[in-house]
């Protein structure tokens, strides 16, 4: 039984948001030190660029030994010593080749997609990507400067479904005219990872174009990643259409 001094309890003051909703702000406005995070999704097989691995080595063994006869030999260059030295070449370039264009690990998160290419992450924003297009068995996202990030449904089944699932979450107008169906990949199918803060000092707010100095200054939305000033942070984004105020 209550004690007589109690002041009863009501739903209102019992019930706590779900949405975590920081400095007041709608639960689309974040800060650039909040912690975000991507998901790394592996090809399904790794075939090609094992062959590409098998084919480069062995023509580094041949085109060794190919100099090797043709250069060095003690006795003389050997009859086969330029036949080997160039089919050698040749199966080094042509691995090289192979591995190249095996399928590369795809990430997919609060920064937007990427693939991991051989000179670093290729990454193209949410509020980057100007148009989705769902191409034979791929998706395809194109970003600026003709930028393109292929994702493939056979080597990349569980990212395939992942990419146009989280397309749809982001920027929906971008997606509107794909009728595919995907339904969420399991929780082990992909590695999550932590993401670093974005480097967003030197950049210019998407509304009013201002100089982001500090990047205390700087807010983001978090469901495109679009940039703004925090003097200048529009009702609804203007890259998303997301609520930010």
């Amino acid at each position: 039984m209550a004690s007589p001094g109690a002041k009863p309890k009501t739903k209102a003051k019992a019930k706590q948001s779900s949405v975590s909703k920081p400095g007041g702000a709608s639960k689309w406005l974040r800060n650039p030190n909040e912690p975000r995070s991507e998901i790394r999704y592996e090809p399904s097989s790794h075939g090609a660029a094992l062959a590409g691995v098998i084919i480069s080595s062995g023509g580094a063994v041949l085109a060794g030994a190919g100099f090797f006869s043709q250069f060095l030999r003690g006795q003389g260059p050997h009859s086969y010593a330029l036949y080997i030295l160039l089919g050698g070449v040749v199966a080094f370039v042509a691995g090289l080749f192979i591995s190249a264009s095996a399928p590369r690990n795809i990430r997919i998160g609060d920064a937007g997609i990427a693939v991991e290419a051989s000179k670093g992450i290729e990454r193209i924003g949410w509020h980057e990507i100007s148009s989705i297009a769902l191409e034979p068995g791929v998706l395809a996202f194109r970003g600026p400067t003709g930028r393109v990030i292929h994702v493939p449904r056979s080597a990349h089944p569980a990212a395939f479904a992942r990419a146009l699932i989280d397309a749809r979450a982001r920027i929906p107008a971008k997606v509107e005219g794909i009728k595919e169906e995907a339904k969420a990949p399991p929780q082990q199918a992909g590695e999550k990872l932590p993401l670093p803060p974005p480097q967003l000092a030197g950049l210019h707010c998407r509304a009013s174009d201002q100089l982001i100095a500090f990047e205390h200054d700087a807010r983001l939305c978090g469901r495109c990643g679009e940039t703004y000033h925090r003097e200048g942070v529009p009702e609804r984004c203007l890259s998303c259409d997301a609520e930010l105020r």
